[in-house]
């Protein structure tokens, strides 16, 4: 056993609990936990589950993951690699099926001279030109025809004056009233637009990306898995050592969280692609095709 599983089961036994029970807080096999406290990590699914499923067990007896993290860091593998999909209720690995290149179709093959096969072009060609030539001509036509009859017409020599009444200045001023409301309604459709909660980008580094919510007073998250797949979150208010979500997302489960009280959370997701996740009731669309990622929401409340 190594001095990490052992200080893990000391933890457990002073809280008079058995592995059956850690399974039951932690949602984790309890062959992994049996592995976990043997030291043989070769048995978890891969760095970065065994790093969660730790954390998670140490959390569960009353220990510090951080701590725990920095004194056995020689113990604990350092996750330097995507996480797989992983079945937490059988234990079996989940194959991603791989995606097969379509052929491009074969180029048809002309036979005889090469004049033949281009003999229908030709024709349209022609065709075209034909049309355009006998448009200009018409045109042409009709533009002599009008410059003729505007020269034979007299020349009208009279003015039309117009009197300004108070028609005039009523229909004037009812423009006026009009264009006011349409710029007021204008100002107002602005105002409401401003006052609509906004999500914004800040950055992106790596598979990690920094949004700021505001406008809002609320802070509602909703996570679930597409139909007939699985993904895994993890969500948490770091600062105030609160966690909000932690597990497989499925079709019979999915996470709803209110962080409203919170002022910045983390999410991870490890299995983007098959992941729908919602904001206040907008749907989030993660910013890149990364599959496992990192999303930091900083809560600017209103």
């Amino acid at each position: 056993m190594s001095e990490l599983g052992q200080a893990l089961r000391d933890a457990r036994n002073e809280k008079g609990m058995s592995l059956q029970d850690v399974q039951g807080a932690t949602k984790i096999q309890k062959r992994y936990l049996s592995a976990i406290e043997a030291g043989d990590f070769s048995q978890l699914p891969g760095e970065f589950y065994t790093r969660a499923f730790i954390k998670n067990y140490a959390e569960s007896v009353g220990l510090d993951p951080q701590e725990l993290f920095t004194e056995y860091t020689r113990e604990i593998p350092k996750a330097r690699q995507e996480p797989v999909d992983v079945d937490l209720a059988s234990g079996t690995r989940i194959q991603r099926s791989k995606e097969r290149k379509r052929k491009a179709p074969k180029p048809v093959k002309h036979n005889g001279p090469m004049f033949v096969s281009f003999l229908p072009k030709i024709i349209i060609i022609i065709a075209l030109i034909a049309v355009l030539v006998g448009i200009y001509m018409v045109a042409i036509y009709i533009s002599s025809n009008r410059s003729e009859s505007t020269a034979n017409q007299p020349e009208n020599k009279s003015e039309i004056s117009y009197k300004k009444d108070g028609n005039h200045k009523a229909a004037a001023n009812d423009q006026k009233d009009q264009n006011k409301k349409e710029a007021k309604k204008k100002d107002e459709q602005k105002k409401q637009t401003d006052k609509r909660p906004s999500l914004t980008l800040d950055k992106t580094e790596g598979s990690s990306s920094y949004y700021t919510l505001a406008k809002t007073d609320q802070f509602k998250v909703n996570i679930s898995a597409k139909p007939g797949t699985q993904t895994w979150i993890g969500a948490e208010n770091s600062k105030a050592g609160k966690k909000y979500a932690f597990g497989l997302a499925q079709d019979d489960k999915d996470f709803n969280f209110d962080a409203s009280d919170a002022k910045q959370i983390s999410i991870r997701i490890g299995n983007t692609h098959n992941t729908v996740m919602t904001i206040n009731g907008e749907t989030f669309d993660f910013p890149n095709d990364t599959t496992t990622q990192n999303i930091y929401i900083t809560f600017d409340k209103q």
